[in-house]
């Protein structure tokens, strides 16, 4: 049952003009129908930067990933110029915390120190989008120990705090585990419903090999979209954090092929936007980075439905959190 009724999430349409003539009414109407996604690429900033896929312009966003406390040494060094890179280009920048590897530094103060220092590396000089999503894939720490669970959900809400009190440009999630749907029924989220309370929108990774079939379809198809229209019901938009179908390289071109075919159309890309969905992203792989026939297909049908990563950007937007 559905929390709260379905977000209609409005496109903010620009008005591009292009050699001094403004767009016809026909143009700004197909633009309005046209379903947008905020597609993000990266593992980190810099690779990110310089994947086909951004370099080619359809991703809007890029994502610097942290896995533990070791890593703000090297992040204090390199994420500033980056990030003004990035802000610099227009573009937007996800902040993905995994730290299923450190259970205790995640619900320790140490953290609630270090994630402010996170941000001051990754913010912008004007409000630029910086989208947090912690604790991604959190139902695999500690072993799913319920106990624990409560303390990284307390955990969680201070975090959002001290985010928002550092930089108003910020935008968290909570990270939910795509696999823990079953793509037919929705989960039972009760015990999560304050942590998405205090979020700003909700985020769901997929990621799953790319020969896991059911029906002859990789399983990702349905999870994806059982979970998206399950967070979407919370009325908050919906960001799938990390997408990846992982094998050998044959293997994933040809899953992606199959699941691209299958989601990543007109009328696949409009139901997920009208159950909430406003952006995703992908890890880099094969599919996605690879020069080829694969690559090609992929961007065909990916770049008609960009969005611009903030309103006044130059395009029409997702439905960004507000």
């Amino acid at each position: 049952m559905r929390l709260l009724p379905r977000m209609a999430l409005a496109l903010a349409i620009a008005l591009p003009v292009v050699v001094g003539v403004v767009a016809t009414a026909a143009e700004r109407e197909e633009q309005d129908r046209t379903p947008r996604v905020l597609w993000g690429i990266g593992d980190q900033l810099g690779p990110a930067r310089e994947s086909r896929f951004h370099r080619e312009g359809t991703a809007g966003m890029v994502t610097a990933w942290f896995n533990g406390p070791g890593d703000l040494a090297w992040m204090r060094d390199a994420e500033p110029p980056a990030v003004r890179q990035v802000h610099a280009a227009g573009e937007a920048v996800q902040l993905i915390v995994w730290l299923a590897d450190h259970p205790e530094y995640a619900v320790g103060e140490q953290f609630q120190r270090d994630v402010r220092t996170l941000v001051k590396l990754h913010e912008g000089d004007n409000g630029e989008p910086l989208y947090v999503v912690l604790f991604t894939e959190f139902e695999t720490y500690a072993d799913g120990d319920p106990g624990y669970r409560a303390r990284l959900l307390e955990a969680y809400r201070k975090a959002v705090k001290v985010i928002h009190d550092e930089y108003g440009g910020a935008r968290v999630a909570l990270g939910f585990g795509g696999y823990a749907w079953d793509g037919t029924n929705p989960r039972d989220l009760t015990a999560y419903h304050d942590a998405i309370a205090v979020s700003d929108f909700t985020a769901v990774q997929q990621m799953q090999a790319c020969d896991s079939k059911v029906d002859g379809r990789n399983i990702a198809v349905d999870k994806t979209r059982s979970s998206v229209r399950q967070l979407g019901g919370f009325g908050k938009p919906v960001m799938v954090s990390h997408f990846k179908l992982w094998g050998d390289r044959a293997c994933q071109v040809s899953a992606f092929g199959e699941f691209a075919a299958e989601v990543f159309t007109e009328s696949s890309l409009r139901a997920l936007v009208q159950d909430g969905l406003f952006a995703w992203t992908f890890m880099a792989d094969h599919y996605i980075n690879d020069a080829g026939p694969g690559y090609d297909a992929a961007v065909a049908r990916l770049r008609p439905h960009a969005a611009a990563p903030r309103p006044g950007a130059g395009g029409p937007t997702a439905g960004l959190p507000r």
